[in-house]
């Protein structure tokens, strides 16, 4: 895409090779950021970290967080799984992606965690590729998701076969994912403290 700025991967070691000073909890100043940054937006299957590693880095930086699911049942009044059922697939990921350009509508500077589906939608890439938003993929193997996810009263039925489901959608969102993040955060299994550590880092000042 032209003026877009050169994509970065970065990998994290397993927490038991990161030095305890690394790992540190201790509360850090707000960390400045390029004014022409107005969003950061976690991009990543479910079970990914988006959100706690969102709230963590909206911490750090002294920003507001804005969850995808929280604000599409907000708006809603319906849990995605809720949605789902009633209106199927499509219309959800219709609702969620507008939920996703209406945050990046927002003058106010914030971290969103992207639902997953919306980088299917060509409008939500288009968004995702404006100067203003840095985009940032938590790139996770499909084994260990599956070990993440659980079904709870927010998300759609999950598949019998789970890890099958999400290496499908790694194989068909994945190129996605790193055709627009700015930064890829090839993780493992670190602490979510780590990930919002590396991706404050990697942020322009």
């Amino acid at each position: 895409m032209p003026g877009r700025r050169e994509q970065r991967v970065r990998s994290i070691p397993s927490p038991g090779a990161v030095p305890p000073a690394a790992a540190s909890r201790e509360p850090r100043a707000p960390r400045s950021v390029s004014p022409a940054v107005r969003h950061i937006v976690l991009l990543g299957l479910m079970g990914s970290g988006k959100s706690t590693v969102g709230r963590l880095l909206a911490r750090r930086l002294g920003w507001r967080y804005r969850d995808n699911d929280v604000s599409l049942t907000s708006e809603t009044g319906a849990t995605a799984r809720e949605i789902n059922a009633r209106l199927g697939p499509e219309a959800l990921h219709r609702l969620e992606a507008r939920d996703l350009l209406d945050a990046l509508a927002s003058t106010d500077r914030a971290v969103v965690g992207a639902a997953a589906s919306t980088i299917e939608h060509d409008a939500s890439r288009q968004a995702l590729a404006r100067p203003s938003v840095f985009p940032v993929w938590l790139r996770v193997d499909p084994a260990i998701l599956s070990r993440r996810v659980h079904t709870g009263d927010h998300r759609p039925e999950l598949a019998a076969n789970l890890q099958g489901l999400l290496e499908r959608q790694h194989a068909s969102r994945g190129p996605l994912f790193a055709s627009v993040a700015l930064l890829v955060v090839d993780s493992g299994e670190p602490s979510p403290d780590e990930i919002a550590t590396a991706i404050a880092e990697a942020l322009p000042g």
